[in-house]
């Protein structure tokens, strides 16, 4: 968290933990149950986090991605620990509170430490989504309405990945999440609001989603 009072002159004024969806093998190559990733190959090394979108005060949504699959979460930051001034949190110390081992279990002494995570709601799930086809290397997103834009990057065509493809999926309303009127999203490159829409800079690819664009340039 950033105190940007001074933007010139920003600074770390908290810090949290989230938990990223388990996969279904540890690093030991072990099968690790209940998890929501479909293809069994993924481990934690393959777990990854693209981009994120700030949703409102203590909450960001973002893109978690492995093989084959892409989920996107709302995090609560409201009722979590702040852990910039643990002295866990100032090495790798913190990371074993939370990993994987050779039983094939995952160690989750958080708790045990006096630290709260952010809650996590799913907004929706690749695997579950009617007619999805896009790649899974998904790194940009937006919210317009009750629909989710988001944008894969081809890493520039290499390695005969295809264009970029921009998927529109539309939201069950008990999952719509709306943009506050005034903020900033983040992916691999970055992103500014227009009029209340939202355009998404991809590293390889400029997503506008706006439809009114009156006063866009002065």
């Amino acid at each position: 968290e950033l105190d940007m009072t001074d933007p010139l002159a920003a600074s770390v004024s908290a810090e949290y933990v989230w938990e990223g969806t388990k996969t279904p093998t540890d690093s030991n190559g072990n099968a690790v149950a209940d998890s929501m990733w479909t293809n069994a190959a993924n481990k934690p090394k393959d777990l990854k986090v693209s981009a994120a979108f700030w949703t409102g005060s203590k909450k960001v949504a973002v893109l978690e991605r492995a093989k084959s699959q892409v989920m996107w979460w709302e995090l609560d930051f409201a009722n979590a620990t702040d852990v910039k001034s643990s002295s866990a949190a100032q090495s790798t110390e913190l990371e074993g509170f939370l990993a994987d081992t050779s039983e094939a279990a995952y160690v989750n002494t958080l708790s045990a430490q006096g630290i709260l995570p952010a809650s996590k709601t799913l907004i929706a799930n690749s695997a579950t989504i009617e007619g999805w086809e896009l790649p899974s290397k998904q790194e940009g997103f937006a919210f317009m309405g009750g629909s989710m834009v988001t944008v894969n990057d081809n890493d520039f065509g290499l390695e005969f990945s295809g264009p970029s493809m921009v998927g529109v999926v539309q939201l069950n309303g008990a999952c719509a999440v709306s943009a506050p009127s005034s903020t900033h999203a983040h992916s691999d490159g970055d992103a500014t609001s227009v009029n209340g829409a939202w355009l998404v800079h991809s590293s390889s690819l400029v997503v506008l989603i706006c439809i009114v664009f009156e006063a866009v340039f002065a």
